[in-house]
């Protein structure tokens, strides 16, 4: 007996330790938690302001050397000379190739001789003619034979110029097989010359959706590669009319190759307006934040007490510009929005507002 009541007197003990230790735990973590304060997050953040905007669209476009030609022959014939090597550089008027004229030549040798002989002989009839020596049809006669003379040589002096083939501008030449004593048919490709200039034509197409542009137009041209690299180009001049196949219009730019170094057929990206410029609202990349209802941000405002406090704002995005995107609708110029750190932030949370080196420092309240 003596025992349980001993055991009941623990028990009682133990039950009041225990709730007396327990009290004092809330009363220490109430303190605690009252000394700590509200939860807030440190983040940067901008201003939202206006930047010039143009509408672009990007097509596919080539580079065309200003000259550039197919090199063939007007007669057959085998060749006695070759003057140029694949890829070398080749200036205006140099023989590149010449085929066999030794006929011709000796053709047109005869035929100098003759012209001179007609001439001496028109000039004694000339004289003649004056004492009246001569009859005015002996003279006549002379000088045809004299003028079928001259066309027999102007013939044969063309038909050796066309078997003398020359670069008609500085190029450089194309890769070729032929070899000297090789038979040429009329008309064989020869090789393709790819004129040196300071300039290269883009030629590109446009759907009609867009407004056609004019002459003097600025657009951009770009390569793609390990290192991407681009310029601004002009454009020059606009085709008449559509492209009854695909009702496109159909341009041309002219770009110095000191922008950018284009081969002949290079492919290219252009990038041209479509719009007027205008002012839009661009905020950096990282203040947008994604949902499954659409995009968002965090406007920062002051409470009654001066502190900044987070407000989720949904806006609609238009294109993208570099780290910056266009917003078209849920913003205004001055707002302060948040712009690294935003994955801390919750509708209502403290805010406190860090220095950035692209951004005012805003204070902390």
């Amino acid at each position: 007996m003596t025992n349980n009541r001993w055991l009941i007197a623990i028990a009682i003990i133990s039950i009041s330790l225990t709730g007396l230790f327990g009290y004092k735990y809330l009363l220490i973590s109430a303190h605690a938690q009252q000394n700590m304060g509200e939860p807030a997050a440190t983040i940067e953040a901008v201003h939202v302001a206006q930047t010039p905007y143009q509408k672009t669209t990007t097509v596919n476009g080539v580079s065309k050397a200003i000259r550039t030609m197919q090199v063939s022959n007007e007669l057959t014939g085998k060749i006695t000379r070759l003057n140029f090597s694949s890829g070398e550089l080749v200036n205006k008027g140099q023989v590149l190739l010449e085929i066999d004229h030794s006929e011709e030549h000796a053709r047109l040798i005869a035929a100098r001789a003759n012209f001179e002989l007609y001439k001496k002989r028109l000039d004694r009839y000339n004289t003649l003619r004056k004492t009246g020596e001569i009859s005015d049809e002996a003279v006549d006669k002379a000088v045809a034979a004299l003028r079928t003379s001259e066309s027999e040589i102007a013939v044969l002096e063309s038909i050796i110029n066309k078997k003398i083939i020359r670069a008609p501008f500085k190029a450089r030449a194309g890769i070729h097989n032929l070899q000297v004593g090789q038979y040429l048919e009329e008309n064989s490709q020869i090789t393709h010359l790819i004129g040196i200039s300071k300039h290269n034509w883009i030629d590109f197409h446009v759907p009609q959706i867009y407004d056609e542009l004019s002459a003097g137009s600025k657009i951009s041209i770009s390569l793609s590669g390990p290192e991407p690299r681009s310029a601004n180009a002009r454009i020059v001049s606009v085709e008449p009319m559509l492209s009854n196949d695909s009702r496109h219009f159909k341009y041309r730019a002219k770009i110095a190759n000191e922008k950018l170094a284009l081969k002949h057929n290079h492919l290219v990206k252009v990038t041209l307006p479509v719009t007027d410029e205008s002012l839009k609202i661009a905020i950096p990349s990282l203040a947008v934040s994604k949902a499954q209802l659409g995009d968002y941000v965090f406007i920062l405002k002051k409470d009654e007490k001066g502190v900044y406090r987070a407000h989720r704002q949904k806006v609609e995005l238009g294109d993208r510009i570099g780290d910056q995107v266009i917003v078209n609708n849920g913003l205004h110029v001055g707002d302060y929005i948040a712009n690294k750190g935003t994955f801390k932030l919750r509708p209502g949370l403290k805010v406190f507002v860090s220095s950035s080196e692209s951004n005012p420092v805003e204070p902390a309240s």
